[in-house]
């Protein structure tokens, strides 16, 4: 993880390993109390504090989603549905119950 993603996280107040959910939380918290409307400092230092906020956020977003891992298996559909003793016999070499 780049400084520029661990500034964002920093800003936001959120760890590292925290999921997406957590994120969203905590971005709307600090959104809300920063909001130019509802902040007790100066308009125009709320609304450089919403901007900062607002692309911390957006770069830890997109950063989530560029880091797709994909499960699917490679391979045909039908292996993808075969018979689970079949799979156990071709990836062990006998049937776990049955023993042969």
């Amino acid at each position: 993880m780049n400084d520029e993603m661990k500034e964002a996280l920093a800003l936001l107040g959120v760890g590292e390993r925290s999921s997406l959910r957590e994120v969203r939380k905590l971005f709307r918290e600090k959104i809300f109390t920063w909001h130019p409307d509802r902040c007790a400092s100066t308009p125009e230092e709320c609304r450089e504090k919403s901007r900062e906020i607002i692309a911390a956020y957006n770069k830890v977003v997109s950063y989530c989603e560029n880091r797709h891992i994909d499960f699917s298996r490679n391979g045909n559909e039908d292996e993808m549905w075969e018979d689970p003793a079949e799979f156990w016999k071709k990836r062990f070499g006998s049937d776990p119950v049955l023993g042969g």
